[in-house]
């Protein structure tokens, strides 16, 4: 399987979950439900990384 056909599978299987989730609803508003998750996803690693940073910093700190 190629990566092309990859993302166009996961895709399809997003689209699935989301209208499982959340009733049938326009692909618009599949797509920006699924980028909000998305987006909160990124936020979550950018704040577990600066939390890891900032502990690793106050450690360096110490020393």
């Amino acid at each position: 399987m190629k990566v092309r056909e990859v993302e166009v599978e996961n895709l399809n299987n997003s689209f699935q979950t989301c209208v499982f989730l959340f009733g049938h609803r326009l692909k618009n508003e599949i797509a920006h439900l699924l980028a909000i998750e998305v987006e909160r996803d990124r936020l979550r690693y950018s704040f577990a990384r600066n939390e890891m940073s900032s502990l690793e910093n106050q450690r360096n700190q110490r020393t």
